[in-house]
Order: C-alpha cells, then sequence, then structure tokens
C-alpha cells in the first residue's frame, strides 16, 4: 500500500470486496457522533458499587417476572426465560464472590436471591 492510501486524511477508507466490488466509505463528521454523556452528567452519576450492581440485576429481574414495570414500554412484561436466566447469573455472582463480601453484600445477595427465587416459583406454578 502506497503512503497515499494509508493517509488518514478523514476522507473515509476503500472497502475492497474481494468478489470484485469496489466502493468509497465516506468518514463521519466528528460533529455528528453524539457524547454518551456529557461531563455534567458523568459528574452527576454514582460510582458503580457491588450492591448497586446487585439492586440492578435485581430490579431488571423483578421486571421480567412481570412485578415492575418496563421504563421503556410503561407496562409490566413477563419473561420467564430471561427472569430465570438473570437468577442464574446472581446465584454465578454468588458463587464466583463466596469469601470475597463484606455482611452487608452477603446478606443482600442472599435475600435477592431468595425473593426473586420465590417470586419466580410463584410465577411459573401460576
Amino acid at each position: 500500500m502506497s503512503d497515499a492510501e494509508n493517509n488518514d486524511s478523514g476522507k473515509g477508507f476503500k472497502v475492497r470486496d474481494r468478489r470484485g466490488e469496489e466502493r468509497e466509505v465516506p468518514a463521519e463528521p466528528a460533529s455528528k457522533a453524539e457524547p454518551a454523556a456529557t461531563t455534567a452528567e458523568a459528574d452527576s452519576m454514582q460510582p458503580i458499587t457491588f450492591v448497586s450492581f446487585l439492586l440492578s440485576l435485581s430490579t431488571s429481574t423483578m421486571m421480567h417476572l412481570g412485578l415492575v414495570e418496563n421504563p421503556l414500554t410503561k407496562k409490566k412484561e413477563e419473561d420467564l426465560a430471561l427472569a430465570c436466566q438473570e437468577i442464574h447469573i446472581i446465584e454465578m455472582l454468588k458463587e464466583k464472590t463466596s469469601g470475597n463480601l463484606n455482611d452487608e453484600e452477603s446478606r443482600l445477595i442472599e435475600d435477592i436471591l431468595f425473593h426473586v427465587r420465590m417470586k419466580y416459583v410463584e410465577k411459573t406454578k401460576a
């Protein structure tokens, strides 16, 4: 490849299809890219802790059990397969973090697992 072909001048890049087609792909202007979060939003976000992560998984599981409203659709929707998968993820976290959690974290993960398992059993028996 020549220096001209390697030059990153913002013109995009060429896609060479080995089947014989060749076309130019324009570079996306930097102004179109949306930042993930503004500095003010990033500053106001709380750091993710193990407890907040567990609570997030628990809330998601409750949503998939149809007990909590989906924030996107504003409806209670049930997906027991996803709920079961999330329960397994929490169980895996409990197993993998065994011996590394403080009392609060251990108690929380046990309580969450008990609660979501019981709700899952209620939903599958109904």
